[in-house]
């Protein structure tokens, strides 16, 4: 019966002591994290500043360029452009957390397992919405539905809007490479690319 009791005891013990104790982390893993972060948020800081600097020197450039209706067509398609990445259905936000994860289990191959059905998903859904276009297309008069008066913008507004479609069938896969780079905790380098590309369509 002691010898019972005494068992007891050791089972209890040794379900309440810890299963495991988490390792120390090495300093320059931590160094390197906050070195990530630092770099993070300055990039962030630099991106945002960036796109608000193109954005202030390219709205006046361009009302003077189209005028006030030209300038608020674009305005109109490229708000309705912005809509439609809701198509996305959070594939790519999905994407960052699942490469996260395999990034910090040290997992190559399920993380480039996970970007390769994303990106199959995501020129699915392009795919899809390209051919739906292409069959509505004939079908639409763009410069009518958007109440333009401008003789030589009514001739225009429907080649405006099949471009704007064009790049964002392209941009949502390739929405993806940001998203990815997050993921492998690299959003500095997203951040940098994002503000060099505002920054070379202010050039062009």
């Amino acid at each position: 019966l002691r010898t019972e009791r005494l068992m007891t005891l050791e089972d209890s013990q040794a379900f309440n002591r810890p299963q495991f104790e988490a390792p120390n982390e090495a300093p320059n893993e931590s160094r390197r994290r906050y070195r990530g972060i630092l770099a993070a948020g300055l990039a962030g800081i630099f991106g945002k500043g960036a796109n608000l600097l193109v954005s202030a020197v390219t709205i006046p450039l361009t009302v003077r360029y189209l005028g006030s209706e030209g300038f608020g067509l674009w305005t109109v398609i490229s708000s309705a452009i912005a809509m439609f990445f809701v198509f996305d259905i959070g594939i790519a936000t999905t994407l960052t957390n699942l490469i996260s994860q395999s990034f910090a289990e040290n997992d190559k191959h399920r993380a480039a397992t996970y970007f390769a059905t994303a990106l199959w998903l995501v020129l699915g859904i392009s795919a899809l919405l390209g051919a739906a276009g292409w069959i509505v297309w004939p079908h639409i008069n763009c410069a009518s539905l958007f109440h333009v008066q401008d003789p030589f913008l009514v001739r225009e507004t429907n080649r405006t809007v099949a471009a704007a479609f064009i790049v964002f069938l392209c941009a949502l896969p390739a929405g993806l490479a940001p998203r990815v780079l997050g993921g492998y905790q690299q959003a500095h380098a997203a951040s940098l690319f994002a503000a060099a590309g505002s920054i070379l369509s202010l050039l062009a």
